[in-house]
């Protein structure tokens, strides 16, 4: 009696022996893939890691500037308390104006005092050429 032919429901049984390199071989896919994708993404940790600290970096900025104004703003508030006090720009012409009448008045009075000055001179010659004698 010849043989029967093989049929494909014969040579298809699912046997632990015919199975195991079709499991290996998806098991090597599976690693190979995850080897892949942590070698292609492995840039993003340290994009990540970089962008972690520009943040903290953009972080530590912001509260220095943030210092850095409030100081500015009360030293700009001191300097305005004390710019009330000063004269405006009417008040320090008005002030030149009486500085060159000043000046004016105490031309007069040297010129004046020129005399009295000279009296004294001749009475201080006087009382030295009496002291002598």
């Amino acid at each position: 009696m010849p043989a029967a032919p093989r049929t494909f429901q014969a040579e298809a049984q699912l046997t632990p022996e015919t199975i195991a390199p079709w499991v290996s071989l998806a098991l090597s896919l599976i690693a190979l893939v995850g080897i892949i994708y942590g070698w292609l993404t492995r840039g993003e940790k340290t994009v990540a890691a970089a962008l972690d600290k520009h943040k903290e970096d953009a972080a530590e900025d912001a509260r220095k500037t943030a210092a850095a104004m409030a100081d500015m703003e009360r030293r700009v508030l001191s300097l305005e308390g004390e710019l009330r006090h000063l004269p405006d720009r009417n008040q320090a012409h008005n002030i030149e104006l009486a500085l060159e009448k000043l000046n004016g008045r105490i031309e007069v009075l040297a010129t004046q005092l020129e005399p009295v000055s000279a009296i004294a001179d001749r009475w201080q010659e006087l009382i030295l050429e009496q002291a002598k004698k």
